[in-house]
């Protein structure tokens, strides 16, 4: 995680950048008071839809442009174009994932728990990684108490590890001692270690949210690494009429099983 961490590069900001406390602000406070203010500046909300790009740069380079239409705690659809077409769909709820490769006429229908080899993710909680924003795994508000907070050695930063987890899962956060952003999730099951790293913040009426989300799974058969670049101007909170329901593939398509998913982007 330091190495991760570590790893930063860097980008033009959006506009409405997030305001950074200075040294001496967060000086005061405990670690564990500093986590709590991190997580007292998130607002719920019902839905938002936002546009963004992703560059895939494993298992193959390509990019996509595209829009999302979220509901909090419910679902994640993200629309996918590329020459100005729709060529892909993602749907994600609490219990199911439908990908539809609209060129191909092909799809995934799986449930959730058996794509996540039943890591203890919500899809609230994947709502919360995707857009730079510290989860506990599962239904928990998360709250100081429930994190193993400290300094780390190297590099300016600190470290909140999740007490309660499964036998045989780790997971772990990243912070900024200088301006207590977070700068990274880190989190292994087995083999599959799944590293997200964050770059720029916008100030939303709902907190903080990551302008630039880079995702790494490695220790499977088919590494994953992509970007996504969300373009938070723009973007429309709490406006039903602004959402889009996604449309289920017909019989004109053929199903694939869930380790072919990958080969959707080929």
């Amino acid at each position: 995680m330091v190495i991760l961490a570590g790893c930063r590069t860097s980008k033009p900001q959006q506009s409405q950048p997030v305001t950074i406390p200075t040294k001496s602000h967060t000086y005061k406070l405990t670690f564990a008071q500093r986590f709590d203010t991190i997580v007292s500046g998130y607002k719920d909300y019902d839905c938002f839809t936002a546009a963004f790009k992703i560059s895939i740069n494993a298992p193959q380079q390509i990019s996509f442009s595209g829009r999302a239409y979220i509901e909090h705690n419910k679902s994640i659809y993200l629309s996918l174009r590329k020459f100005g077409m729709e060529v892909a769909r993602l749907y994600v709820t609490n219990d199911s994932i439908v990908a539809v490769d609209r060129f191909n006429k092909r799809y995934v229908a799986e449930t959730l728990k058996e794509v996540l080899a039943n890591c203890p993710i919500t899809i609230g909680n994947i709502q919360s990684l995707l857009t730079g924003q510290v989860f506990e795994p599962g239904d928990k508000k998360p709250r100081a108490s429930h994190f193993g907070i400290d300094r780390e050695s190297e590099n300016g930063q600190w470290i909140a590890l999740p007490k309660d987890l499964p036998s045989g899962f780790e997971a772990g956060y990243v912070f900024s001692d200088e301006t207590d952003r977070l700068l990274a999730f880190a989190a292994k099951g087995g083999t599959t270690t799944f590293l997200t790293r964050y770059l720029d913040y916008y100030s939303s009426p709902f907190g903080p949210l990551s302008g630039d989300v880079d995702i790494r799974v490695q220790g499977v058969k088919t590494p994953l690494s992509l970007t996504i670049d969300w373009t938070w101007t723009g973007s429309a909170w709490n406006k039903p009429s602004e959402m889009k329901q996604f449309v289920y593939p017909d019989r004109n398509y053929q199903q694939i099983a869930a380790r072919d998913l990958l080969n959707l982007l080929k």
